[in-house]
C-alpha cells in the first residue's frame, strides 16, 4: 500500500479492516478520524449555508436539509471514485505481480 494515495482511507473491503498488529492500529484510527472529519466538515457548511445564503421566506430546516443532501450526494459520490481507482490499482497490481 502507497501511503502517497488517499484511497486507502475510503476502503472498505472486509480484507485489512481490523488491525492485525504490525504499527496497523495508526491507520485504523485515522481512517474514522478523516472520515469523521470529512462528515463534520459537510455538516458544518450546511450549517454555514443555511445561516448565510438561506431566503427569509423560506424555513432554515428545509434549506439545511437541501444543502446537506447535496454534500452527501457529493460525498457519495466521491466515495465511488475512491473505490473505483483502489479497484483499478488492485486490478493493475494483480496483473502485474
Amino acid at each position: 500500500m502507497d501511503m502517497n494515495d488517499i484511497d486507502w482511507v475510503f476502503d472498505t473491503s472486509r480484507e485489512d479492516t481490523i488491525p492485525k498488529g504490525d504499527g496497523s492500529w495508526w491507520r485504523w484510527g485515522l481512517k474514522y478520524w478523516v472520515i469523521g472529519s470529512i462528515l463534520g466538515c459537510l455538516g458544518a457548511i450546511s450549517f454555514a449555508v443555511t445561516c448565510f445564503l438561506h431566503p427569509r421566506d423560506v424555513a432554515p430546516e428545509l434549506v439545511f436539509a437541501v444543502a446537506m443532501g447535496v454534500m452527501i450526494a457529493l460525498f457519495s459520490i466521491f466515495l465511488v471514485w475512491m473505490t473505483y481507482r483502489r479497484a483499478v490499482r488492485q486490478n493493475n497490481d494483480s496483473r502485474s505481480g
